[in-house]
This record gives structure tokens, sequence and C-alpha cells, in this order.
């Protein structure tokens, strides 16, 4: 039935109950009972062998990350009402960055590398990296 009310004065009548008006959370999906038992013996097996001969000692990890410089602080201020608020630079469109390239395992860092501004990490510099990240481990 539509009510002759608008929909200002119903959004003001719950306001008044103490109703809020929100977003539903997303979840990727609903995991059924099942599916979690199902889960959870790979999980306890995974977890028993780790306790005797740990898996994580013989993983060696790797990342790239950009790292940013010289880009401008932007921050806020507690300010009375006559004063003004100071200016800050806008950042620029395209800032300034470096790649760096780390390999660890579960006890060190086992080689990093500062890549050149202008090289990207494409797969001649990746089998490159991979050689000394060897002689590193030996």
């Amino acid at each position: 039935p539509k009510s002759k009310c608008s929909g200002e004065t119903i959004r003001f009548h719950l306001y008044i109950l103490g109703k809020t008006y929100r977003l539903s959370k997303l979840i990727p999906h609903t995991l059924l009972e099942i599916y979690r038992k199902r889960r959870v013996v790979p999980c306890m097996s995974l977890l028993s062998r780790h306790r005797t001969a740990s898996i994580f000692n013989q993983v060696l990890s790797s990342d790239k990350k950009w790292i940013l410089y010289g880009t401008p602080k932007h921050s806020k201020h507690w300010l009375s009402l006559q004063d003004t608020v100071p200016h800050c630079e806008k950042p620029p469109m395209h800032p300034h960055k470096i790649m760096l390239y780390v390999c660890w395992t579960y006890h060190q860092e086992v080689h990093y590398e500062v890549l050149p501004t202008s090289q990207a990490f494409i797969a001649a510099l990746y089998s490159q990296e991979s050689g000394r990240v060897q002689q590193a481990l030996q």
C-alpha cells in the first residue's frame, strides 16, 4: 500500500525511533556448517605437520613494491575559528617512485635490491634476480 507521507517524514520518524539507514555488509559467500567441518580436517592436518616438521622453514618468498617519495604531507590541524587553514601542495599526478625487490625466508631476509628508476620488472630481470637470490642462499 502506498503511503500518503513523504519519504522525508518517514525517515524523520524512523530517526526519532532510533533507527539509522545503513548499507548491509558484503561477504563473499555464506559458508554452510557442513563445509566448515570439511575445512577443519585439512587445517588440523597442516597444523599437526607444522608442529613435527615445519614446512614454513623451506619456503622462500619474494615481493616487489613501489616506494613513493617526494610526496607532500597532507595533515589535519586543530584551529580556532579565526585561524586560517594552512595550505599544502597537491601531490603530483605521477609521483616519483622506485621499485624495491625483496626475498626472504622464515628466518631471515635473503636478498633485496632497489631497481633503477627507468627499469620495469620484466621476465629477463626476474631471471637475473633469481640468480642473485640463488647466490645469496649458497
